[in-house]
């Protein structure tokens, strides 16, 4: 699915989510299982952390998932551009890796992340759920058109 053709579809009521992952076919894969498990979802996708917090800048997104292992920047830095304020975050963002290091964790979560799962051991619905209560503690974009 294209930027172009999620920009036209967005209702008032969606929930649009950014995956930033540079594996292509694992971005594409949870991309599409969220999408199934909900039709609420909008997914946007890309491959470099760079990109990402251009896009959040000019596109309303009410989620991020983010990969730690980026090509282009650090993960974790990457989610402090995002969320600004750790203590007060400006957009709700989900950690989804590959890394096996709770440390990494602990530390996404010191810098603003509502969650932090691994690929591996984790479903769809564990990361609908933290989607959804990561958007619960921050709060949905307001900035969307209706």
């Amino acid at each position: 699915m294209s930027d172009t053709d999620t920009h036209e579809r967005v209702s008032p009521s969606a929930v649009k989510v950014l995956f930033i992952d540079p594996n292509e076919e694992v971005r594409q894969e949870w991309a599409d299982r969220l999408m199934r498990c909900s039709a609420e979802y909008v997914v946007l996708q890309v491959a470099e952390g760079r990109t990402g917090v251009r896009l959040v800048k000019s596109e309303p997104v009410d989620c991020v998932v983010l990969e730690l292992d980026l090509r282009d920047r650090n993960g974790l830095s990457i989610l402090m551009d995002l969320v600004g304020n750790a203590h007060n975050p400006q957009i709700a963002v989900v950690v989804l890796t590959t890394f096996p290091l709770d440390a990494l964790c602990q530390l996404a979560f010191q810098n603003g992340a509502q969650s932090c799962m691994r690929k591996d051991q984790i479903s769809v619905e564990d990361l609908d759920l933290a989607i959804r209560r990561a958007i619960a503690v921050v709060g949905p974009n307001k900035n969307r058109a209706a």
